[in-house]
């Protein structure tokens, strides 16, 4: 188990870099600390990935068996999928509705308060999509189904509520950078994250939407940028 803890240690260490990255990357927003700060924060996630795989094993890391009564709480599989239909429709309808002229407004509006680290030239949107399937994996991995089952376990034995709950804090914990409400809807969106996985047994669908989610602002970008954004 002391693997484990340094494990979480480590998972810690990373969401405290990634801010300090991320506060830096604010500070000077050039090309290079933009490629600089995907690829660590790539190489940071897929070090904490592959270190749980060693730890629980990839069959526990990727799918997770429940005990009845504490399954209870949690939907039909049949509802999981409705679940999953509609995450996706709704994280891919600013995709289906961009091309007006008033919603790739709002869209752009939305976007500058991440403008700083967006990409901005075929290089950085290579790494983006490679960050964002990062995120989808790794982090599904990391924060759902690592850290879920380190908090049920010694010394902590959490319940499974608590554990989920405990998980979905220290996950929008790492949003921060992104301020105090998009840290909150975060949260919720990793409950909604843990409601999949614990639902569907495994982490595949947690990963798709993730990623997704992640990965529509290469799609977002061209029609909701603004001429200044363009030129840089």
């Amino acid at each position: 188990m002391k693997t484990a803890h340094l494990l979480a240690g480590f998972i810690a260490f990373l969401i405290v870099a990634d801010q300090f990255l991320i506060f830096r990357l604010k500070r000077a927003p050039e090309p290079r600390a933009r490629l600089r700060t995907y690829q660590l924060i790539t190489a940071g996630e897929w070090l904490a990935a592959l270190w749980a795989a060693t730890i629980m094993g990839p069959q526990a890391l990727w799918s997770v068996a429940l005990a009845t009564s504490a399954s209870r709480w949690l939907p039909q599989r049949w509802i999981v999928a409705v679940m999953a239909i509609v995450s996706v429709l709704a994280v891919l309808t600013p995709l289906m509705v961009a091309r007006r002229r008033t919603t790739a407004a709002v869209i752009a509006r939305g976007l500058d308060r991440m403008r700083f680290m967006l990409p901005q030239t075929p290089t950085e949107r290579l790494w983006w999509g490679i960050l964002s399937l990062t995120a989808g994996i790794c982090e599904e991995c990391i924060f759902r189904s690592f850290l879920f089952w380190y908090f049920q376990n010694s010394p902590w034995h959490l319940s499974l509520v608590t554990a989920v709950c405990v998980a979905c804090l220290i996950f929008a914990m790492g949003h921060l950078y992104q301020g105090l409400l998009a840290a909150f809807a975060t949260g919720v969106l990793a409950l909604l994250l843990f409601v999949l996985f614990l639902g569907s047994g495994n982490l595949l669908l947690p990963i798709a939407l993730h990623a997704i989610a992640d990965l529509r602002v290469l799609f977002l970008l061209p029609r909701a940028q603004r001429p200044e954004l363009a030129e840089n």
